[in-house]
């Protein structure tokens, strides 16, 4: 885990709500999020189950139709979910 996510996480731990899903995708209420990510420093926050399952899906598509996905922010380019993303389960 990054410094910077280790201390989302810690941060996260003292609060007196529950971390609502960050994903724009959502309606309305926002579901509880229940993992925080860090796109390799890039980006990250509280992500729900569903919005967790749907953004390894499509990182999987991309692989398959690109080769790799590219990091809009730094241009870094992945093959596998985990070395471009850390998730910690809140």
């Amino acid at each position: 885990m990054s410094t910077q996510t280790s201390e989302r996480v810690e941060s996260i731990e003292h609060l007196d709500f529950t971390p609502e899903c960050c994903a724009s995708i959502h309606q309305g209420d926002r579901p509880r999020a229940s993992y925080i990510t860090d796109q390799h420093g890039c980006g990250g926050g509280p992500l729900c189950i569903a919005c967790m399952k749907v953004g390894r899906q499509r990182f999987n598509e991309i692989v398959v139709l690109e080769g790799a996905v590219n990091c809009f922010a730094c241009k870094q380019s992945f093959r596998v979910f985990e070395d471009c993303v850390q998730v910690t389960p809140l």
